[in-house]
């Protein structure tokens, strides 16, 4: 993967048809600035059961996409302080964050937008802030796009609510337009957390680009440092949000 779209399809929720993550251990991603200023929250849906008991929003996964490796053992996010754990969807790899970064240095020298420019410099200074813990690659459904999946940990926030004000004017602040749909409050085994549907289209600003959602989950951790989970595809891939939401109830401290 190489190209502005592989980029932006977790930080600012945008993919390109062709040029996506493709899904190998050396693929590549991003994810979520170090700060940003506080904004008030959209409010959670009280309809919504807690996701450790019912899925939140989507039924089971049904992708029928051909797995990447023969390989049927589960792949895994982990990260070390704090020690997280999560379980890739299965025929997903674990991405190298080293391989990524080599790739955001490639991105800056080829963009020559200037705000664009500066959303992805934007991202090295995440990666080498040490915000970015793990990264997953695969497929979403039913299109088979390549798709990702990634795991951030942040500094502390008082409340859950503080969070995902943050959260959210980081977005805002620091990544393409885009809009929040929905979000839900929902327990994990990880901790508190709200559940946050993205959705953007660019088609007018990037050529090639296709209608994308992002999935984020903003989880309190019991230290109050702030965990991210994020998977980015196609908008027309219904089966996704179930693939995350099942990576989200795997999430877990060791």
């Amino acid at each position: 993967m190489v190209g502005v779209s592989a980029v932006v399809v977790v930080m600012a929720c945008s993919a390109a048809p062709g040029r996506g993550v493709s899904p190998s251990p050396q693929a590549s991603v991003a994810q979520p600035s170090p700060s940003a200023v506080p904004a008030s929250p959209p409010a959670p849906s009280s309809s919504i059961q807690p996701l450790t008991s019912a899925p939140v929003v989507l039924p089971s996964a049904v992708v029928l996409c051909l797995p990447s490796s023969p390989n049927a053992v589960r792949a895994a996010l982990v990260t070390t302080d704090p020690d997280l754990h999560a379980d890739l969807p299965m025929g997903w790899f674990p991405m190298s964050i080293a391989s990524y970064r080599r790739e955001v240095e490639t991105e800056v020298a080829q963009t020559t937008d200037a705000s664009l420019k500066r959303m992805i410099e934007f991202e090295l200074e995440t990666i080498d802030a040490g915000i970015l813990r793990g990264l997953g690659s695969g497929q979403s459904g039913p299109s088979c796009f390549p798709a990702v999946i990634g795991l951030a940990v942040y500094p502390t926030a008082a409340t859950l609510e503080e969070a995902v004000a943050t959260r959210l004017a980081d977005q805002e602040a620091h990544g393409l337009p885009q809009t929040v749909v929905s979000s839900a409050a929902v327990t994990l085994k990880a901790g508190s957390a709200v559940r946050v549907l993205l959705t953007n289209d660019l088609t007018d600003v990037i050529p090639g680009s296709v209608p994308t959602q992002g999935i984020e989950f903003i989880v309190l951790l019991p230290d109050r440092r702030v965990a991210i989970l994020r998977g980015a595809a196609p908008t027309s891939d219904v089966d996704f949000g179930a693939m995350v939401d099942e990576v989200a109830r795997s999430l877990s401290l060791e």
